[in-house]
């Protein structure tokens, strides 16, 4: 079970992430972002071309394709 420390470092991940001249200026914008390059290992700048987040996203946040490793992987993202 996460802990204050657990929540501490994973709050100062996400201001790490906030940049509001490329409109990422909420936590909430900048979470899905830490999240998908931290759990998939890829670099930012590909977490962020994953993130679908919008009005017309039919509640998927995010939507990577892996093809590393020879295999295709597709991992889709709900966040809340």
């Amino acid at each position: 079970m996460a802990n204050l420390l657990d929540w501490n470092t994973l709050h100062h991940k996400v201001q790490a992430y906030l940049d509001p001249e490329n409109g990422i200026d909420k936590p909430q914008k900048a979470f899905p972002i830490l999240m998908v390059a931290t759990l998939l290992n890829v670099s930012d700048e590909e977490a962020e071309d994953a993130i679908t987040d919008g009005s017309m996203d039919r509640g998927v946040d995010a939507v990577y394709v892996d093809d590393r490793d020879g295999r295709n992987s597709i991992h889709i993202f709900q966040f809340k």
